[in-house]
């Protein structure tokens, strides 16, 4: 921060709209020793992991003034971890306390400006925290705002430093609603030569809202913007504004062939809310899908769905590419799985999916289980084939899918009783769960399970008995024939058990 005019536009501005809850201590006529007490109190609470408290202690410091040098570490680990609202009001506190320390404005509008390796998510978070922020501080403001406030705000996007100028522009668009005339020197600082004051302008217009004509208009021009990162600011900003107005719309649909990514993941997730008041757009983001990265493929796949339900079957085909395909980061796997199953998951482009019970990743194999049991008739084939496949992990995804589906198609009762003759102790347990859950509509696997209470596995024995239990009186029938075959004393014991749970005894 540099020069007078930059500290006079801060402390002026907070000091006469900001105003808190607490008395002043000086005029409290608090002792020394009190203040010192008061303080170290303050300054525990500014350790607190609640915002609330942090807020609140940030506040009562920066009423005491020069008073409270002692806590000035403590403010500043606030402004540099602390919440927006709590950085924000920290720094207020920080100025009041000391006016040199105004060097940690910077750190403020870098935590308001957060940048991110993947720039489309760093514009979202970007201003989510600047209003965080502005929220605090209109709750802050308790009275009408003061006109004479805005010749300091004015002067303060005249300064060489960049960042006291966006701050000038974010505390403007704040205020423009309630005070009309501050919305031209928003408008104006659009010409600022640096790209993070022409970012602030978009974000303020987009808070001001469309009731000003002279707001779509302004923000248009940003789509113009030699900077990607404006443009895609001024993507989100005409996005925030709703698809009532006329011009948003085809607008947004020219941003999708803009050369920079960003800028066209923007819109496309912002046509994505509008969902079918986008429906103009349909065919240029559906043409999307088949154009650029994988993030932006699966972001036009998203958004075509939402804004026309009937292209969900044109983008089936491309989401299974990106869900088989193992170079693709496991999330961006995942997102595909997401879209898939909100497609419906039906058809036979979804029989291939059988491959993915081998996949490395053990979310997909999960998520692969899911879908396809929640697919149409036309998997089970595929299915029952995985039951054979001679790699375990296929086996075991089969079966789970087999078993989650609802009904469970009665031709595929015999591979599953088949499935209680695995090498694998985990399938041959699951198959005989998987029949104890279809009850007396498994009954013709009860004497598959009357042999699997000769399972060399305890697990696999007590769940095919329990299994039997749920198959009502042929199960017991076969059970006492079971019990009164000398030649397996063991199973005999153990049907002679289960008899007695099921509540017969062991005489027809």
């Amino acid at each position: 921060m540099r020069g007078r005019p930059a500290s006079i536009f801060l402390l002026v501005f907070f000091g006469s709209v900001l105003s808190s809850p607490f008395a002043s201590a000086r005029n409290l006529g608090i002792l020394n020793q009190e203040n010192a007490e008061t303080i170290q109190k303050l300054v525990l609470d500014l350790q607190s992991q609640s915002r609330d408290d942090q807020v609140r202690a940030a506040q009562a410091l920066g009423e005491m003034g020069s008073d409270a040098q002692g806590a000035v570490p403590a403010l500043v680990k606030v402004i540099k971890t602390g919440s927006p609202e709590a950085r924000v009001v920290s720094t207020i506190a920080l100025l009041k306390i000391d006016p040199t320390m105004r060097d940690m404005i910077p750190i403020l509008l870098r935590a308001l400006e957060k940048e991110g390796k993947e720039q489309e998510v760093a514009l979202e978070q970007e201003i989510g925290l600047q209003e965080d922020a502005l929220r605090k501080w209109s709750t802050l403001m308790k009275s009408k705002v003061d006109p004479k406030i805005l010749p300091v705000l004015v002067q303060a996007l005249r300064e060489s430093d960049s960042d006291i100028r966006t701050l000038g522009v974010l505390v403007l668009g704040s205020l423009a609603r309630e005070l009309p005339e501050a919305l031209p020197y928003v408008l104006k600082a659009y010409r600022d030569p640096d790209k993070q004051v022409r970012g602030a302008v978009l974000g303020a217009l987009s808070r001001i809202g469309p009731g000003p004509k002279e707001v779509i208009p302004a923000i248009l021009k940003g789509f113009k913007d030699s900077e990607p990162e404006v443009r895609a600011r001024a993507v989100i900003a005409l996005g925030r504004l709703g698809a009532s107005s006329k011009e948003v719309v085809p607008a947004l649909t020219r941003a999708l062939n803009d050369p920079e990514p960003q800028v066209r993941t923007a819109a496309l997730k912002i046509l994505e809310s509008f969902g079918g008041d986008a429906r103009e757009a349909a065919p240029t983001v559906a043409a999307r899908a088949g154009q650029g990265s994988p993030g932006e493929r699966l972001a036009a796949a998203a958004a075509a769905i939402k804004i026309d339900p009937s292209q969900a079957g044109r983008m089936v085909p491309l989401l299974i590419v990106f869900l088989k395909d193992p170079a693709l980061a496991v999330p961006v796997r995942l997102q595909a799985a997401d879209l898939l199953e909100e497609t419906g998951v039906a058809g036979k482009e979804v029989v291939s999916l059988t491959e993915l019970f081998s996949d490395s990743s053990p979310e997909i194999r999960a998520r692969t289980i899911r879908m396809l049991a929640r697919a149409g008739p036309e998997v089970v084939p595929a299915i029952s084939r995985s039951m054979r496949n001679a790699n375990p992990l296929v086996r075991t995804g089969a079966l789970q899918a087999l078993c989650g589906m609802r009904p469970m198609p009665p031709e595929l009762i015999p591979a599953l009783a088949g499935s209680l003759k695995d090498k694998e102790r985990s399938i041959r347990y699951l198959a005989a769960e998987g029949l104890g859950d279809r009850g007396v509509l498994a009954q013709k696997a009860i004497p598959d399970l009357i042999r699997a209470l000769g399972d060399p596995e305890e697990s696999v024995r007590s769940s095919a008995g329990n299994s039997l239990l749920k198959m009502g009186k042929p199960a017991v029938a076969a059970l006492r024939q079971a019990a009164s075959d000398p030649k397996d004393p063991q199973l005999q014991a153990r049907a002679s058990i289960l008899i007695k749970k099921a509540g017969y005894d062991e005489s027809p």
